[in-house]
């Protein structure tokens, strides 16, 4: 995985994201429902559908917390990502499959939104900040997928071979 950028512009973020976004779905195309609810899958206790869980709430938390600190508000640091990982995971193992990937399709024009509702000032500006909201949005959305992309692919190989 490439280095956080140290700046971006809306114009570059947004094209990150759609990009990663595409390749990352790219993997999971074409796969039946029960290739994408199959546990273990990507990971040893997920499935493809946990995964886009997973994912798609670090995106609707990239997005909610970006607008907190636009606005000026203080925001609590995270600290135990595995205890908060298995309470997304316990929140949506039980939920439809086309419900989960509805979300993840439905945060995409989010993202976009917020990308082309921002200056490139207020995107890299810290502002007094601990990071500027770049940073929360490169690495819950275009880093997150390459992240967990290589755990999908060597699943979807499985799945072939």
């Amino acid at each position: 995985m490439a280095e956080t950028p140290q700046r971006m512009t809306p114009a570059e973020l947004w094209a990150e994201i759609q990009k990663g976004r595409a390749t990352y779905s790219a993997v999971y195309a074409g796969l039946t429902e029960e290739q994408m609810t199959r546990r273990p899958g990507p990971q040893a206790d997920w499935s493809v559908k946990d995964q886009i869980v997973h994912l798609t709430w670090w995106e609707n938390y990239a997005i909610t917390r970006s607008a907190i600190l636009l606005a000026g508000e203080p925001t609590s640091k995270l600290s135990d990502f595995d205890a908060l990982n298995a309470r997304v995971f316990a929140f949506g193992k039980d939920l439809p499959l086309q419900t989960v990937l509805d979300a993840f399709a439905a945060n995409l024009p989010r993202l976009g939104g917020l990308c082309h509702s921002l200056s490139e000032a207020e995107l890299n500006d810290k502002d007094g900040k601990r990071r500027p909201p770049y940073w929360l949005l490169v690495t819950d959305t275009f880093e997150h997928y390459q992240e967990h992309q290589p755990d999908l692919e060597r699943y979807v190989a499985s799945l072939k071979a």
